[in-house]
């Protein structure tokens, strides 16, 4: 649903799936880790509609610890602090909040992947 041609659809399968994986006790991290990687992807497209949505999505399987390698993680890393630079006022927001929320977070993140939030940040 995500990888629609509409944009009400990207934006509402985005944040329904968000809210699963915040809300799920034990998410399933193969099906996680795999998109992961499909929403990162999705992000650098240009013409991409639901950039905001799909950031928040990409904060929630992070937190749900849903990368599988160190290469992954910094890849979605890197495309959260790629939506600060975007000309759009709501994907540069939700870029900020991810990050805060990553980096404010007392989850496993190594002190690198938070000092690189922060730094972004500033």
């Amino acid at each position: 649903m995500v990888g629609e041609h509409n944009k009400h659809v990207q934006f509402g399968s985005s944040l329904c799936l968000s809210r699963v994986i915040n809300h799920t006790r034990d998410p399933p991290m193969f099906i996680l880790q795999r998109m992961l990687i499909r929403t990162t992807k999705m992000l650098k497209n240009p013409h991409f509609m639901a950039k905001p949505a799909t950031i928040e999505l990409n904060r929630s399987i992070i937190q749900a610890v849903g990368a599988s390698t160190q290469s992954t993680l910094n890849a979605a890393m890197s495309s959260l602090q790629e939506g600060l630079k975007n000309s759009d006022w709501r994907t540069r927001k939700a870029a900020c909040e991810a990050l805060a929320e990553i980096a404010s977070n007392n989850g496993s993140y190594s002190s690198s992947i938070k000092s690189s939030c922060i730094h972004a940040l500033e």
